[in-house]
Protein backbone atom coordinates (compact mmCIF):
# COMPACT_ATOMS: atom_id res chain seq x y z
CA UNK A 1 0.00 0.00 0.00
CA UNK A 2 2.31 2.29 0.72
CA UNK A 3 4.07 1.72 -2.67
CA UNK A 4 0.74 2.85 -4.34
CA UNK A 5 0.66 5.77 -2.41
CA UNK A 6 4.20 6.74 -3.48
CA UNK A 7 3.16 6.18 -6.89
CA UNK A 8 -0.05 8.32 -6.37
CA UNK A 9 2.31 11.55 -4.99
CA UNK A 10 5.00 11.13 -8.11
CA UNK A 11 2.15 10.62 -10.60
CA UNK A 12 0.28 13.61 -9.69
CA UNK A 13 3.53 16.24 -9.18
CA UNK A 14 3.69 14.91 -12.95
CA UNK A 15 0.42 16.10 -13.74
CA UNK A 16 0.80 19.44 -11.82
CA UNK A 17 4.21 19.94 -14.50
CA UNK A 18 2.28 18.61 -17.88
CA UNK A 19 -0.38 21.65 -16.85
CA UNK A 20 2.22 24.12 -16.74
CA UNK A 21 3.72 22.80 -19.75
CA UNK A 22 1.11 22.62 -21.76
CA UNK A 23 -1.54 25.69 -20.84
CA UNK A 24 0.55 28.13 -22.36
CA UNK A 25 1.41 26.27 -25.35
CA UNK A 26 -2.52 25.27 -25.79
CA UNK A 27 -3.70 28.88 -24.94
CA UNK A 28 -1.10 30.23 -28.03
CA UNK A 29 -2.38 28.55 -30.70
CA UNK A 30 -6.24 28.64 -29.21
CA UNK A 31 -6.10 32.20 -29.34
CA UNK A 32 -6.40 31.51 -33.31
CA UNK A 33 -9.13 29.34 -33.27
CA UNK A 34 -13.21 28.96 -32.13
CA UNK A 35 -12.31 25.82 -30.10
CA UNK A 36 -9.80 24.72 -27.92
CA UNK A 37 -6.67 24.48 -30.20
CA UNK A 38 -4.23 20.86 -30.69
CA UNK A 39 -6.61 18.38 -28.33
CA UNK A 40 -10.15 18.39 -28.82
CA UNK A 41 -12.88 19.96 -31.62
CA UNK A 42 -15.53 19.98 -29.36
CA UNK A 43 -13.97 21.90 -26.53
CA UNK A 44 -14.73 25.44 -27.27
CA UNK A 45 -11.52 28.05 -26.45
CA UNK A 46 -11.71 29.28 -23.06
CA UNK A 47 -13.94 26.27 -21.47
CA UNK A 48 -13.43 25.99 -17.97
CA UNK A 49 -12.22 22.38 -18.12
CA UNK A 50 -9.95 23.59 -20.78
CA UNK A 51 -6.91 23.10 -18.59
CA UNK A 52 -8.20 20.05 -16.75
CA UNK A 53 -8.71 18.40 -20.02
CA UNK A 54 -5.06 19.06 -20.85
CA UNK A 55 -3.50 18.05 -18.04
CA UNK A 56 -4.94 14.54 -17.63
CA UNK A 57 -4.82 14.14 -21.45
CA UNK A 58 -1.22 14.85 -21.02
CA UNK A 59 -0.57 12.70 -18.18
CA UNK A 60 -2.46 9.57 -19.67
CA UNK A 61 -5.36 9.88 -17.15
CA UNK A 62 -8.42 10.02 -19.61
CA UNK A 63 -8.64 9.74 -23.46
CA UNK A 64 -11.11 11.16 -26.21
CA UNK A 65 -13.18 8.93 -28.49
CA UNK A 66 -10.80 8.46 -31.19
CA UNK A 67 -12.03 10.56 -33.53
CA UNK A 68 -10.87 13.52 -32.07
CA UNK A 69 -13.66 14.66 -29.53
CA UNK A 70 -13.64 14.48 -26.15
CA UNK A 71 -17.48 14.46 -25.70
CA UNK A 72 -17.77 16.85 -22.95
CA UNK A 73 -21.28 15.77 -21.70
CA UNK A 74 -21.44 12.65 -22.28
CA UNK A 75 -22.02 11.22 -18.62
CA UNK A 76 -19.28 8.95 -16.94
CA UNK A 77 -19.60 5.54 -16.23
CA UNK A 78 -18.72 3.45 -13.39
CA UNK A 79 -16.53 1.54 -15.73
CA UNK A 80 -14.94 4.57 -16.84
CA UNK A 81 -14.46 6.02 -13.25
CA UNK A 82 -12.60 3.12 -12.14
CA UNK A 83 -10.24 3.41 -15.00
CA UNK A 84 -9.48 7.32 -14.33
CA UNK A 85 -9.26 6.35 -10.52
CA UNK A 86 -6.25 3.74 -11.53
CA UNK A 87 -4.39 5.85 -14.17
CA UNK A 88 -4.73 8.53 -11.49
CA UNK A 89 -2.91 6.09 -9.14
CA UNK A 90 -0.15 5.02 -11.41
CA UNK A 91 -1.90 1.41 -11.52
CA UNK A 92 -2.67 1.33 -15.04
CA UNK A 93 -0.11 -1.49 -16.09
CA UNK A 94 -0.92 -3.66 -12.63
CA UNK A 95 -4.80 -3.32 -14.13
CA UNK A 96 -4.88 -4.80 -17.37
CA UNK A 97 -3.13 -7.51 -16.11
CA UNK A 98 -5.53 -8.10 -13.04
CA UNK A 99 -8.56 -9.09 -15.28
CA UNK A 100 -10.68 -11.49 -13.09
CA UNK A 101 -13.44 -9.81 -10.49
CA UNK A 102 -15.97 -10.67 -8.04
CA UNK A 103 -18.96 -9.43 -9.86
CA UNK A 104 -20.90 -11.41 -12.58
CA UNK A 105 -21.80 -8.18 -14.70
CA UNK A 106 -18.08 -7.96 -15.37
CA UNK A 107 -16.50 -10.72 -16.60
CA UNK A 108 -12.70 -11.11 -17.80
CA UNK A 109 -13.35 -9.64 -21.33
CA UNK A 110 -14.81 -6.82 -20.05
CA UNK A 111 -12.21 -3.68 -21.25
CA UNK A 112 -12.61 -2.29 -17.30
CA UNK A 113 -12.40 -5.67 -15.32
CA UNK A 114 -8.53 -4.83 -14.26
CA UNK A 115 -9.73 -1.71 -13.34
CA UNK A 116 -12.55 -2.43 -11.75
CA UNK A 117 -10.86 -5.01 -9.61
CA UNK A 118 -7.94 -3.31 -8.61
CA UNK A 119 -10.16 -0.26 -7.56
CA UNK A 120 -12.30 -2.29 -5.26
CA UNK A 121 -9.36 -4.34 -3.88
CA UNK A 122 -7.90 -0.45 -3.10
CA UNK A 123 -11.50 0.38 -1.29
CA UNK A 124 -12.01 2.78 -4.07
CA UNK A 125 -15.66 1.43 -5.68
CA UNK A 126 -17.67 -1.14 -4.57
CA UNK A 127 -20.57 -3.33 -6.17
CA UNK A 128 -23.91 -3.21 -5.47
CA UNK A 129 -24.50 -6.45 -3.23
CA UNK A 130 -25.79 -9.43 -5.25
CA UNK A 131 -22.60 -10.06 -7.52
CA UNK A 132 -23.43 -6.97 -9.12
CA UNK A 133 -21.37 -3.67 -10.27
CA UNK A 134 -23.09 -1.65 -13.28
CA UNK A 135 -19.99 -0.62 -15.24
CA UNK A 136 -22.35 0.98 -17.63
CA UNK A 137 -24.18 2.74 -15.27
CA UNK A 138 -23.55 6.74 -14.96
CA UNK A 139 -21.59 7.82 -12.02
CA UNK A 140 -23.17 10.62 -10.17
CA UNK A 141 -21.64 13.59 -8.48
CA UNK A 142 -20.97 12.47 -4.82
CA UNK A 143 -20.42 8.92 -6.26
CA UNK A 144 -17.32 10.89 -8.43
CA UNK A 145 -16.36 12.41 -5.24
CA UNK A 146 -16.19 9.44 -2.87
CA UNK A 147 -14.18 7.58 -5.32
CA UNK A 148 -11.63 10.37 -5.64
CA UNK A 149 -11.55 11.13 -1.93
CA UNK A 150 -10.66 7.18 -1.28
CA UNK A 151 -8.03 7.28 -3.78
CA UNK A 152 -6.32 10.55 -1.98
CA UNK A 153 -6.48 8.96 1.20
CA UNK A 154 -8.93 11.52 2.35
CA UNK A 155 -11.68 8.74 3.53
CA UNK A 156 -11.17 9.27 6.76
CA UNK A 157 -12.09 12.47 7.14
CA UNK A 158 -15.07 12.58 4.99
CA UNK A 159 -15.92 10.00 7.50
CA UNK A 160 -15.58 12.23 10.21
CA UNK A 161 -17.03 14.76 8.48
CA UNK A 162 -20.24 13.23 8.20
CA UNK A 163 -20.09 9.91 5.83
CA UNK A 164 -21.59 9.64 2.42
CA UNK A 165 -23.06 11.71 0.58
CA UNK A 166 -22.88 15.32 2.81
CA UNK A 167 -19.22 14.52 4.30
CA UNK A 168 -17.41 13.69 1.30
CA UNK A 169 -18.63 16.80 -0.65
CA UNK A 170 -18.09 18.34 2.71
CA UNK A 171 -14.71 17.73 2.43
CA UNK A 172 -14.04 18.27 -1.26
CA UNK A 173 -16.02 21.31 -0.86
CA UNK A 174 -13.03 22.70 1.36
CA UNK A 175 -10.13 21.25 -0.79
CA UNK A 176 -11.51 23.08 -3.73
CA UNK A 177 -12.49 19.98 -5.60
CA UNK A 178 -15.79 20.68 -6.21
CA UNK A 179 -18.70 23.02 -4.89
CA UNK A 180 -20.47 22.54 -1.41
CA UNK A 181 -23.64 23.22 -3.38
CA UNK A 182 -23.17 20.06 -5.99
CA UNK A 183 -26.30 17.91 -6.77
CA UNK A 184 -27.02 15.14 -5.26
CA UNK A 185 -28.97 13.15 -8.17
CA UNK A 186 -27.29 14.10 -11.12
CA UNK A 187 -24.82 12.30 -13.06
CA UNK A 188 -21.21 13.60 -13.60
CA UNK A 189 -20.56 14.67 -17.25
CA UNK A 190 -16.96 14.42 -18.54
CA UNK A 191 -16.29 17.92 -18.20
CA UNK A 192 -16.69 18.09 -14.54
CA UNK A 193 -15.24 14.61 -14.21
CA UNK A 194 -11.79 15.82 -15.62
CA UNK A 195 -12.03 19.56 -13.00
CA UNK A 196 -13.02 17.43 -10.33
CA UNK A 197 -9.81 15.18 -11.01
CA UNK A 198 -7.85 17.98 -11.88
CA UNK A 199 -8.95 20.08 -8.62
CA UNK A 200 -8.03 16.75 -6.56
CA UNK A 201 -4.32 16.99 -8.20
CA UNK A 202 -4.01 20.81 -6.86
CA UNK A 203 -5.30 19.96 -3.27
CA UNK A 204 -1.83 18.11 -3.12
CA UNK A 205 0.10 19.40 -0.08
CA UNK A 206 -2.84 21.06 1.34
CA UNK A 207 -4.29 19.55 5.00
CA UNK A 208 -7.75 18.80 5.55
CA UNK A 209 -7.90 18.66 9.57
CA UNK A 210 -10.96 16.33 11.01
CA UNK A 211 -11.02 18.27 14.15
CA UNK A 212 -10.91 21.49 12.67
CA UNK A 213 -13.66 20.00 10.10
CA UNK A 214 -11.65 22.70 7.30
CA UNK A 215 -8.16 23.16 5.58
CA UNK A 216 -6.32 24.11 8.25
CA UNK A 217 -2.78 24.46 6.20
CA UNK A 218 -1.12 22.40 8.96
CA UNK A 219 2.02 20.56 7.27
CA UNK A 220 3.05 18.25 10.12
CA UNK A 221 1.57 17.66 13.29
CA UNK A 222 1.41 15.52 16.52
CA UNK A 223 -2.04 16.17 17.42
CA UNK A 224 -3.64 13.03 18.02
CA UNK A 225 -7.59 11.57 18.63
CA UNK A 226 -8.51 11.75 21.93
CA UNK A 227 -9.82 8.26 21.53
CA UNK A 228 -7.22 6.90 19.21
CA UNK A 229 -3.69 7.71 19.94
CA UNK A 230 -2.02 5.94 17.87
CA UNK A 231 -3.69 7.94 14.71
CA UNK A 232 -2.44 11.14 13.32
CA UNK A 233 -5.71 13.84 14.08
CA UNK A 234 -4.88 15.57 10.90
CA UNK A 235 -5.10 13.93 7.15
CA UNK A 236 -2.21 14.77 5.80
CA UNK A 237 -3.13 15.44 1.92
CA UNK A 238 -0.88 13.58 -1.25
CA UNK A 239 2.32 15.08 -0.61
CA UNK A 240 1.88 14.56 2.77
CA UNK A 241 0.73 10.60 3.00
CA UNK A 242 4.04 8.95 3.25
CA UNK A 243 5.10 11.51 6.13
CA UNK A 244 1.52 10.62 8.21
CA UNK A 245 2.10 6.58 7.07
CA UNK A 246 5.72 6.95 9.33
CA UNK A 247 3.89 8.70 12.16
CA UNK A 248 1.26 6.20 12.53
CA UNK A 249 3.88 3.08 12.66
Amino acid sequence: MKKLRTVTIFLLCSLLLCTTLSAHHHAVRAHHSGHHAGLFSDIPAGAGYCAAVDALYDAGVITGDGNGRFNPQNQVSRAEAAAIICRMRGLDDTAKAYCETSFADVPSTHWASGYIATACDLGIVNGYGGGKFGPDDPVSYPQMVKMLLCAAGHADAAEQAGGFPQGYISVASDLGICSADLSYTQHCPRSDMAQMCYHTALAAGNCYCAGCQRICGVRETTTKKPSDTGTVWCQLAFSNISKSLRRQE
